[in-house]
């Protein structure tokens, strides 16, 4: 089953769409898919992305995704890990108050999208609850 079918499915479950994924470095490419096909059905569906990464040249995709978000159809975050030079926007790690700022919590029927390395994966795994998203509300691929 593809992701955006598992996607569809579990919007049948829900009376608001709202969509968040949360990407580790080179696996935001297959959120992109999946973000990107959503958009071309032209769906009313909230979508957001917390994109993080160990180095700043590590936001594959950042400028395809920047530009999805011009259009309004996306709220795309970057998070670098660790500080670096010229780096302006969030860093450090995803943690519950971070995700209680930027996702759409207020919104019940909403549900997460993983996808990283085991070890990022694992991590999310203990900081999403804290964040009131329950187990049924997450997909982790």
């Amino acid at each position: 089953m593809k992701i955006l079918d598992k996607v569809y499915d579990e919007l049948e479950n829900f009376k608001s769409k709202n969509v968040s994924f949360i990407s580790h470095e080179g696996f935001v490419a297959s959120a992109i898919g999946t973000i990107l096909e959503i958009i071309e059905r032209n769906d009313p569906i909230r979508l957001t992305l917390i994109h993080s990464a160990s180095k700043s040249q590590n936001f594959y995709f950042s400028e395809v995704l920047k530009e999805v978000e011009s259009t309004g159809k996306l709220k795309y975050i970057q998070i670098l890990k660790y500080d670096q030079f010229e780096w302006e926007g969030i860093t450090g790690f995803i943690t519950p108050d971070l995700l209680l700022e930027y996702l759409p919590i207020e919104e019940k029927d909403h549900f997460v999208i993983v996808s990283g390395p085991v070890a990022e994966t694992n991590v999310l795994a203990e900081v999403l609850p804290d964040a009131m998203i329950q187990p049924w509300q997450i997909i982790y691929y």
